[in-house]
């Protein structure tokens, strides 16, 4: 019978303890990027006087996702200012201006949101930054 008890109690034990993790998810919005760094790779000054590049994302938390601000030290963006609603998808675009900026170039952006947590992502609270990055060849290095 002590042994049935002990049996009892492992498994009650084992229960209540599987119970608590299920109720550890994190609840709130979480932003999820398809891309943190962009590699555009080269771009010809002669075909482009700027480009657009576009931050995919996705809310795969349990509440919605609140943009509060997008911050690029170089460049205009744009984003929906609405709430992603969980499992919806998002965009963030960012203009680069690039006549006249010949050679590497790598620009952050930094995104401010409600979201909780961020996978993979540069993180400081409710900030995450992302980035895009290449070469800028100049008019006369296109006929080479």
């Amino acid at each position: 019978m002590r042994k049935a008890a002990i049996i009892l109690s492992i498994f009650a034990l084992y229960i209540s303890s599987y119970g608590q993790e299920a109720n550890t998810i994190p609840q709130g919005a979480i932003m999820t990027f398809t891309n943190t760094e962009i590699d555009l790779g080269e771009i010809f000054e002669k075909d482009n006087n700027f480009i657009i590049v576009t931050f995919e994302f996705t809310n795969t938390g349990t509440e919605d996702l609140v943009i509060q601000a997008v911050k690029s030290p170089c460049c205009p963006t744009q984003w929906e200012r609405k709430p992603i609603t969980p499992n919806e998808k998002g965009t963030i675009k960012v203009s680069y201006w690039i006549k006249d900026r010949v050679g590497k170039f790598r620009k952050s952006t930094t995104i401010y949101s409600n979201s909780i947590k961020a996978d993979n992502f540069n993180e400081f609270g409710s900030r995450i930054v992302v980035f895009f990055k290449g070469i800028v060849i100049g008019n006369e290095d296109k006929n080479k």
